[in-house]
């Protein structure tokens, strides 16, 4: 954003064109160390900047800079303190309403809610704030965290940020919605994996699991965070939560394994809640003495947080267990206590420059020039200068600079008689001919040769002209001016090359492939060790014989021109990857595998080399070697990862690893580590839950099938894993967890076609739990609710007995069981 404030400025700054170039130069440092998050180092740097230029026009949008460098290293009170001095001294008044949001941002952080409303108030009175996408997310935030939780959705619903999606899920969740924030957290995942933000994501929906008290999806969720982000600075407090639902779920000797290395944890707070909670496991397995020495060390190390209060509390408790008296009236009575000359100046620096262009080196020539023009504007050699910089600009592929110097010094020296203004045009014409502004560059062509100096440079003008219009797609036009062309210059190989080809170029373009193909043959036959005009005739007369259906002639071109080119030109890789793929149209995949690897092993940085090396991996996922398939697209992914392809060639990596591991279950476990979030994994891992509920194990099977909920909410696999979940626990006769499961179910899954069964299957649950009213609603739930459906008769019976229960306070010896579901699930 502070780039964006920056440079219009610059544009129009009163400095030194050496001053500005070194403040742009510094500046643009600075953002790099931004983007690469190295605060420190941005800091400095904008400091510097501060320092040099504090009491230049740029005054504003450089402490600006420097105060978002403080925000973003966490420096809230000091990036506020920044923004505020802005608001009070700003000379521009377009960067008020900017310091006024980001001194509202800054005061939420620092938790000066009141504060941080008045600037947001302020901002949205300011033109077009009110519906900024910003202001209405720093509006979410602010309601999110004063706990006004419906002001923050309306806020936040809609938005597009990451950011806001992330508060848009903590609401949800704090208001008891964990599946749409686990909706929420995933689209964030899925939108910047690997970002710090994707990983906030993920270990928040283990929290908004824990507080929505769903501890089985909480563990999968949370185990899941540890194990692949074991650096981040949240799996300290991943394991703390993993902890308290192992705890809440009373499986206290887990638990302490997870919150033992956190007892002399850095934060104060988690080390204080670490120990308290050890002492609860301590005293749930029977071990007082060791819960009464956490609870101590809470209260003696952490006397000021909150949790302290509670541990004298529980101590007391312990201390009894150890049947201690003394000890424990002793603690109960201290809870009351607790709360730089002539016409051929700058001739040196001329013949240096033509010298350094003509071996090369065109940064140090348009260094040379560029000193002409900026320490001699009276020279005879101005226009000369200017020209051969913009000339050399343009060999160094600075274009943009070169369009930027070239129209600058045209409208500063706009009567200029030299016969060198001929030139000038030409080469401005150029740099925004290979800049891309196809129209700008026709215009300058055309003054460039009209002009009364022109002769010598107006043929290559006229060529220049016609690739404009070729580009501009006026392909008429064009051809016939090529045509003109073709015998202009019978002196220069390279002009008649050019005109042949751009001849060729039309013809093709206007789908006249036999006509464009006998150009291109011909220039191939022509020059045949010339590249510039043997590769492209090679080329375009392979592509020309495909459009013409002649395949074989096309891959005869093609492999002449690899053979006779095979390294540094992007037309050898273009024909090599063209013969690929019409190998690989045909089904001839080994000999489409053999082309598509000479792209990538031979010109591995070719555009084609990317789409080459998925191809290969296409080649065999085609023929059903899923393996071979995974070990190419992997390699796509380790080379190009940043490719636009990539995503897709991801999920590709994952068909071809999942279609293995149906094959093979060694496979299939290592795609569900690898991938646990892919589309398949889904399948994948409910098949092995179910396959470890086939075989009995199930507590492991609740545990893996839980990853399918948590990780795939929206997969149609969600409830069946949950219900599945339910019954693991029902074989095991856990009828708590069982009916948690279920009710579980039922919260998440109400319209799935299992609920009838599963409604009577927790009133099963409850029965046998011994918690006959429950049981008695579960039934009367199914006979109300589900009237038509197969397990009605049932439950009516196990109403009456239920009722039974209640009235006989409990379960005589000979008292009447419940009867089983139709298909005899559950036997209470």
């Amino acid at each position: 954003m502070t780039w964006l404030l920056l440079l219009p400025a610059l544009l129009a700054g009163a400095l030194s064109p050496a001053q500005t170039r070194q403040l742009v130069e510094r500046y643009n440092r600075a953002q790099v160390f931004v983007a690469e998050r190295d605060h420190s180092r941005a800091l400095a740097e904008l400091q510097s900047l501060v320092r040099d230029y504090g009491n230049s026009e740029y005054a504003d949008e450089l402490r600006f800079a420097l105060a978002e460098a403080h925000f973003n290293a966490g420096s809230f009170e000091r990036s506020r303190g920044l923004f505020r001095q802005i608001l009070e001294s700003a000379r521009h008044d377009y960067i008020r309403p900017e310091a006024m949001l980001g001194e509202a941002l800054s005061s939420i952080m620092l938790g000066q809610y009141a504060r941080a409303r008045l600037a947001l108030e302020a901002i949205s009175k300011e033109g077009g704030y009110d519906r900024d996408e910003r202001t209405n997310f720093a509006f979410g935030v602010l309601h999110y965290f004063l706990g006004e939780y419906e002001q923050a959705v309306t806020r936040l619903a809609g938005l597009e940020m990451p950011e806001a999606k992330f508060y848009l899920a903590k609401c949800r969740s704090v208001t008891g919605n964990p599946v749409a924030a686990l909706l929420l957290f995933n689209e964030i995942v899925a939108e910047v994996p690997n970002t710090p933000i994707a990983t906030m994501a993920h270990f928040a929906a283990g929290e908004a699991l824990f507080a929505n008290r769903d501890y089985d999806g909480a563990r999968a969720k949370l185990q899941f965070f540890v194990d692949e982000f074991p650096q981040s600075r949240l799996a300290d407090y991943a394991h703390y939560y993993l902890g308290c639902a192992l705890l809440a779920q009373r499986r206290d000797a887990q638990a302490i394994s997870h919150l033992m290395p956190l007892t002399r944890h850095s934060n104060n707070y988690l080390a204080a809640h670490a120990n308290y909670f050890l002492g609860h496991a301590h005293m749930a397995l029977g071990q007082p003495t060791d819960a009464i020495e956490r609870y101590q060390r809470v209260r003696a190390n952490y006397p000021n947080t909150r949790i302290a209060g509670f541990a004298n509390l529980q101590l007391a408790q312990a201390m009894l267990a150890t049947a201690d008296t003394s000890q424990t009236l002793l603690a109960t009575s201290q809870l009351t206590q607790m709360f730089r000359t002539g016409d051929l100046s700058g001739v040196g620096n001329y013949l240096s420059g033509v010298i350094l262009y003509q071996t090369g080196k065109y940064a140090d020539a348009a260094r040379q020039f560029d000193d002409i023009l900026s320490r001699y504007p009276e020279t005879s050699l101005r226009e000369p200068a200017a020209g051969m910089l913009l000339l050399a600009l343009s060999s160094a592929g600075r274009h943009e600079q070169a369009v930027a110097l070239g129209a600058k010094y045209l409208a500063d020296f706009p009567e200029e008689g030299s016969e060198w203004r001929a030139r000038t045009l030409y080469f401005l014409a150029e740099a925004l001919y290979h800049y891309g502004k196809y129209s700008e560059a026709d215009a300058h062509y055309q003054r460039s040769y009209t002009h009364s100096a022109s002769s010598d440079i107006a043929p290559y003008a006229r060529l220049g002209r016609n690739y404009c219009l070729y580009h501009l797609g006026r392909l008429g036009e064009a051809d016939a001016g090529f045509r003109a062309l073709l015998t202009a210059k019978p002196d220069d190989t390279l002009f008649t090359v050019f005109a042949y080809l751009g001849h060729g170029y039309s013809l093709f373009n206007q789908r006249e492939y036999t006509q464009a193909l006998d150009i291109f043959e011909a220039l191939a036959n022509t020059f045949p060790d010339n590249p510039l005009a043997a590769i492209p005739g090679h080329f375009y007369a392979g592509y020309s014989y495909y459009q013409l259906g002649y395949y074989g002639q096309s891959i005869d071109a093609w492999t002449t021109l690899i053979n006779r080119f095979p390294e540094r030109n992007p037309k050898v890789a273009e024909a090599a990857f063209r013969t690929g793929d019409t190998y690989f149209k045909a089904l001839e995949y080994d000999k489409a595998v053999a082309s598509f690897t000479f792209v990538v092993e031979r010109h591995p940085t070719s555009d084609f080399a990317a789409p080459s090396q998925a191809l290969i991996a296409q080649c065999y996922y085609n023929r059903s070697q899923y393996l071979d398939a995974v070990r190419e697209y992997q390699k796509f992914l380790d080379l190009y990862s940043s490719d636009p392809q990539a995503p897709s060639v991801r999920k590709s990596l994952e068909m071809a690893y999942y279609l293995a591991g149906t094959e093979d279950t060694v496979v299939m476990h290592d795609f569900l580590r690898r991938y646990p979030r892919s589309d398949m994994a889904a399948e994948g891992q409910f098949d092995r839950g179910k396959a470890l509920f086939d075989q009995g194990r199930y507590s492991e099977a609740a545990f893996e099938l839980q990853k399918v909920v948590v990780n795939f909410p929206g997969s149609p696999l969600a409830g069946d894993a949950q219900l599945l979940t339910a019954e693991s626990y029902a074989q095991k006769g856990e009828w708590g967890d069982a009916a948690n499961a279920y009710r579980k179910f039922l919260e998440y899954f109400p319209e799935h076609q299992q609920t009838a069964g599963a409604r009577f299957n927790l009133g099963t649950a409850y029965f046998n739990a011994g918690e006959y009213q429950r049981s008695l609603e579960s039934f009367q739930a199914v006979a109300n609710e589900h009237p038509d459906s197969e397990y009605v008769e049932s439950a009516r019976q196990n109403i009456a007995i239920s009722r039974q229960r209640l009235g006989a306070g409990g379960a005589p010896a000979d008292a009447e069981t419940p009867v089983s579901s139709p298909e005899g699930e559950e036997q209470p």
